[in-house]
């Protein structure tokens, strides 16, 4: 089956072509999660030509080479333009992503920010986490394990971090998740799902989403994208993006909150198109 070009064209005008240097953070963010999602369209379905693949990669190419490499949220974009890349071939990329990892981790983990905690475990994961023999020994990871053990120690009765915005609860979660299907610890899972259960039972989508709902909305579709340990909710994620898309369709043209919203269009629409075309090739097999 031929790609859908019409559909490739209106996804590849939406991303412009600013530097990274000359770009915010959400827009860093959001130009990220459309080329990743765009090259994973591309590599997926067969397509006429290599221009289309030769396009995503300098993009993606272009931005990283922009990224700052002098803080951990730097580095955990670095390495998502690395690590997310589907046929992507690390060399370069790797190496300097790992090199930085111990310049920017080794003797400072206990003097980071809430947000750069987060951050720093992220990329622990990306760095060791695809290592076929037990994982568990390796540099970082006790230390990510025990701040996992003290998220779960700091919840109430009801499953909730008192005091903690919703959005990085989400975060967690997922690295909650990760604990326990990237580095096999299951101890965690009955109160990882005990906190999940809180938070989902006070999810409710906005019948008209506004710019200050797109960061819950995001992290929500973060956590649920992709399968594991949390209940599989396949039509949540779509319903999330949904909401997105509408706001896009609404809001200023590449404002930031443009960016945001559209980029999670752009993921979800990718996934779709990927998605038909693979039942359609089931049926044909059938």
């Amino acid at each position: 089956m031929l790609m859908d070009k019409a559909a490739l064209r209106l996804v590849f005008s939406l991303p412009d072509h600013s530097p990274a240097a000359a770009l915010n953070d959400v827009r860093i963010d959001a130009l990220s999660r459309m080329y990743i999602a765009i090259n994973d369209l591309i590599w997926t379905l067969p397509v006429d030509g290599c221009e289309d693949r030769r396009k995503i990669v300098r993009r993606i190419d272009s931005l990283y080479r922009g990224l700052d490499r002098s803080s951990v949220a730097g580095l955990l974009r670095m390495y998502r333009l690395t690590k997310e890349v589907a046929m992507a071939v690390y060399g370069p990329k790797d190496r300097e992503c790992s090199a930085l990892y111990y310049e920017l981790l080794d003797g400072r983990l206990e003097h980071l920010s809430p947000a750069e905690e987060i951050a720093a475990m992220q990329c622990i994961v990306y760095e060791i986490g695809n290592i076929a023999e037990n994982n568990t020994e390796f540099d970082f990871y006790p230390w990510f394990q025990e701040r996992c053990r003290q998220w779960i120690s700091g919840l109430d009765e009801s499953g909730c971090w008192p005091g903690l915005p919703v959005e990085t609860a989400l975060q967690r979660l997922q690295l909650l998740r990760d604990n326990s299907c990237v580095f096999r610890d299951a101890s965690l899972d009955s109160d990882m799902l005990r906190a999940y259960d809180h938070y989902r039972s006070d999810l409710i989508l906005p019948e008209r989403t506004t710019a200050e709902d797109l960061p819950l909305l995001g992290a929500w579709y973060d956590l649920l994208r992709i399968p594991g340990v949390v209940p599989y909710e396949p039509d949540l994620p779509c319903r999330i993006a949904r909401r997105l898309e509408d706001f896009a369709a609404a809001a200023e043209v590449r404002s930031d909150a443009w960016y945001f919203a559209m980029s999670y269009a752009v993921v979800q629409g990718c996934a779709d198109l990927v998605g038909k075309a693979e039942r359609e090739m089931m049926q044909q097999t059938a």
